[in-house]
């Protein structure tokens, strides 16, 4: 042991030397880094060691240098101090090691440099297999490049490595491969945040869940000791077997000079850069050591005992994998069940596992419905369907014969899988032509004029009201959606569900602004759309002989916060006396504002039984970041729904969640500048983003206001070479978009309720989000909602002029 202490201690100048040309490699990789970039990176790495107890987020492009630059070397000089006498176990001939949260390769360096020393003095070594896992592809990248240019040239011995880099969020992380000769050991250095000492339980579930999977039986656990109560709670949680273990020797004291002198000189070149910059540049320009003597430091090895080990390796988990919540949501049974969650909680996986499982379990020959407004919803859910079936071992039959409209087969049961648009002509028969959304507009807006002409001095006092985007709302929710046959009934009902307006006007109309709203609505009531086409099927079922037409033994609805009551009165019509539906949906999602859904849903006729409700608490489709960062507007929504709150889940940010960063701030003096600074976060962020899903951008708004938004459509497709849609809110709800723009120029369509789609939109991304601030062309909606999520610890400035004007919003 003595020998490979001082063949290590005689390597510190190598090694300092490594780190710089890493460092330097970096720089020079990326010549469109500015001063703002870096300094920016530099001061989230000072979060580490914040008495403020503040977390570094690892999300800025630059991480891989910054933080290299000032923690690579301490990184290693700890690890190879804690494992050097893993080596050195009698008969070892096979180790596999994953490096959770692997940073910039630190690990890997220290065994590295072990594994060259025994080859090169010819002692035995076993066969190293090393999985590098990290949640920042910039810190992977980095960790990759140093790896492979800047260590294995110096130290070729470690070649015989097999060294895998994999970018995902570390509770994720299943490899089979890792435990293929020997039980794998984990290495969690410096895994946990400030902020994990929150969610205990869940951290030391997911770490027992990889090291059950994976068959290992050691946990390596270092951070420092800020953090220790966390660690030690963890280890609690788990109840394993856990010691201190000490870091054996002493190897490399003093500064490491070479690492210093490169990262001062990036330093006083981005300072210079800009005048501003200079206190920030002051606080940063320290030299860089091996070890810092205020740091404390604790190591904790964890041994599972044996009668946890399982016997042989699992195989692969499905593609499909639920959490508690979602396993007693996705068990079938013979209640009106409702299940309720916050955005990417999982409510259609948990749906479609639960179709696939009871389907499995029909005894006799069954036929269901399975339905939602979107069909791209209704396409994911057979896909999941068929997934589950094929984890699961079994066997269907699939077809889809258009999109939105499926036929699956499992055993005895036939699943018809129809977006709801479908159900008039499918179930009831009706023959229509092709709708067209622009002939409806047309339509209403002559309506709304020989209205406005009938009742002039209502309408100069209400102009608002003969608006054709509230007309058809209002003739969707209340007209139909209440079932409302009359103008008799229309004067009469109580208008629920129409947002909140600080005026009152639209929630509470007296009888004369209901006459001229009833008169215009008249004119287009039988207009071939598809609300008539339902509001038909409305009159038919209610009639006292109805023909006995397409019923179904159970009927599953996606997205049942855009269903009416009028919807949910034909949904048990098709359901027969069966009162055999399950609904899965979110009320701060819905479709229109003001959508009349509400819990519990209301029953079947004759039925005397409530709907059981599960509630989903977990966001896993939303990066964690951006979860934290909407937390202030998730409240501010919340509370619009006091008196209500068994149907709101605020959405609980997870470490399991998909790869994310924190929201980002696109501040622009135009659309073209627009365009270009957004092209930018694409073309950096591309490695974020899901495999299949890296040429698209999601402009959260319709098509046909593109020409009077912030961005130039055309500029923004030939900078970030990719595609750019523009999406309306029944397109992009429901479903993950992979990078999602919010244009705060973009006047929300009502101005009742702001805070409400502006959450629609922001929890749409499964990885990126833009924010885009236009100066002086900020609608009135997004600046009373911008307050809840610019907050300088939760977003990401992507330029100076970005962070200006965070810090002029703070001080109003």
């Amino acid at each position: 042991m003595m020998q490979v202490w001082e063949w290590l201690r005689a390597q510190m100048d190598t090694l300092d030397k490594a780190v710089a040309d890493a460092c330097q490699m970096e720089v020079q990789a990326h010549p469109e880094w500015d001063g703002f970039e870096y300094l920016q990176t530099l001061e989230d790495t000072l979060r580490l060691s914040d008495r403020r107890s503040m977390d570094c987020y690892y999300d800025r492009p630059s991480i891989g240098f910054a933080y290299a630059s000032w923690y690579h070397g301490r990184r290693t000089q700890q690890i190879v101090r804690a494992i050097a006498s893993w080596l050195d176990e009698p008969g070892l001939q096979h180790l596999s090691i994953i490096d959770l949260g692997c940073g910039t390769g630190a690990t890997l360096w220290s065994i590295g440099l072990l594994v060259h020393f025994r080859h090169a003095y010819g002692l035995p070594c076993p066969h190293l297999r090393v999985w590098s896992v990290d949640s920042s592809p910039f810190l992977l990248r980095f960790a990759e490049r140093a790896w492979r240019r800047c260590l294995l040239p110096r130290y070729p011995q470690a070649n015989s490595i097999e060294a895998y880099f994999c970018s995902q969020t570390w509770p994720r992380f299943r490899e089979r491969e890792a435990a293929r000769y020997a039980r794998p050991r984990l290495i969690a250095s410096y895994l946990f945040d400030h902020s994990d000492k929150d969610r205990i339980p869940e951290l030391a579930s997911a770490l027992k869940d990889i090291a059950q999977w994976h068959a290992a039986d050691h946990v390596l656990m270092l951070s420092p000791m800020a953090k220790s109560q966390i660690v030690d709670d963890l280890f609690d949680e788990s109840g394993w077997i856990v010691s201190d273990a000490s870091l054996l020797g002493s190897l490399w004291p003093g500064n490491m000079e070479h690492t210093s002198q490169h990262r001062m000189h990036v330093l006083g070149k981005a300072a210079s850069s800009n005048s501003s910059l200079a206190d920030l540049y002051q606080k940063l320009r320290r030299p860089v050591s091996w070890h810092d003597p205020k740091e404390a430091l604790q190591v904790r090895l964890a041994i599972r005992p044996v009668r946890d080990l399982p016997h042989r390796v699992p195989r692969p988990p499905p593609l499909i994998e639920l959490d508690p919540q979602q396993v007693e949501a996705a068990e079938p049974d013979d209640n009106l069940s409702l299940i309720l969650g916050s955005a990417g909680s999982g409510k259609s996986l948990v749906l479609a596992c639960r179709i696939a499982t009871t389907a499995a379990r029909e005894m006799y020959p069954a036929k269901y419905l399975v339905t939602a407004f979107n069909r791209d919803v209704v396409d994911q859910c057979a896909k999941w369907i068929v997934q589950t079936v094929v984890d699961g071992g079994g066997v269907l039959t699939s077809k889809q014969e258009q999109p939105g409209r499926w036929v699956i087969n499992i055993g005895n049961t036939t699943i018809s899988l129809w977006n709801w648009d479908l159900i008039p002509p499918r179930c009831f028969g009706q023959k229509h032509g092709t709708y067209c959304d622009r002939s409806l507009q047309e339509h209403v807006a002559v309506a709304a004029e020989n209205a406005r002409l009938q009742h002039a001095e209502v309408s100069r006092r209400s102009p608002e009201l003969l608006e054709v985007s509230f007309l058809i709302d209002e003739y969707r929710l209340i007209v139909y959606g209440m079932g409302v046959g009359s103008l008799e009934a229309y004067l009469e009902i109580e208008r629920k569900g129409r947002g909140r307006s600080t005026e009152g006007m639209r929630t509470q109309l007296g009888h004369a602004q209901r006459r001229m709203v009833w008169t215009a609505i008249e004119q287009f009531a039988d207009f071939d759309v598809f609300t008539s086409r339902r509001r038909q099927v409305l009159r038919d079922i209610r009639r006292p002989v109805m023909a006995d037409n397409t019923k179904f033994d159970r009927v599953f609805i996606d997205e049942c916060q855009d269903f009416t009551h009028s919807d949910i009165e034909i949904v048990h019509y098709l359901n027969g006396n069966a009162q055999q539906v399950v609904a899965a949906g979110d009320p701060t999602q819905s479709l229109y504002l003001g959508a009349t859904f509400k819990t519990p849903l209301p029953r079947g006729k004759g039925s005397q039984r409530a709907w059981t409700i599960y509630r989903l608490k977990h966001s896993y489709r939303l990066p964690l970041r951006v979860c934290q960062a909407i937390r202030p507007l998730s409240e501010r929504v919340r509370a619009y729904h006091e008196g209500n709150d068994e149907t709101f889940a605020l959405p609980e940010p997870r470490k399991a969640a998909t790869l994310g960063v924190r929201p980002i701030l696109v501040v622009a003096s135009d659309p073209d500048s627009a365009a270009s600074q957004i092209a930018d976060v694409f073309q950096t962020y591309t490695s974020y983003l899901p495999e299949g899903k890296r040429e698209h951008i999601t402009v959260a708004d319709k098509p046909e206001i593109a020409a009077r938004t912030g961005i130039n459509h055309a500029e923004l497709e030939r900078r970030a070479k990719t595609n750019v849609t523009r999406e309306s809110m029944r397109r992009i709800k429901g479903l993950e978009r992979p990078f999602v723009v919010w244009d705060t120029s973009v006047h929300l369509p009502s101005k009742e309720s702001a805070e409400e789609w502006a959450f629609t939109i922001l929890t749409r991304t499964t990885s990126i989000l833009v924010i885009l601030v236009l100066r002086d062309n900020v609608s009135a909606a997004a600046q009373r909602v911008l307050p809840y999520i610019c907050h300088a610890e939760r977003i990401m400035p992507w330029t100076e002029t970005a962070q200006a004007w965070l810090v002029e919003q703070a001080t109003r």
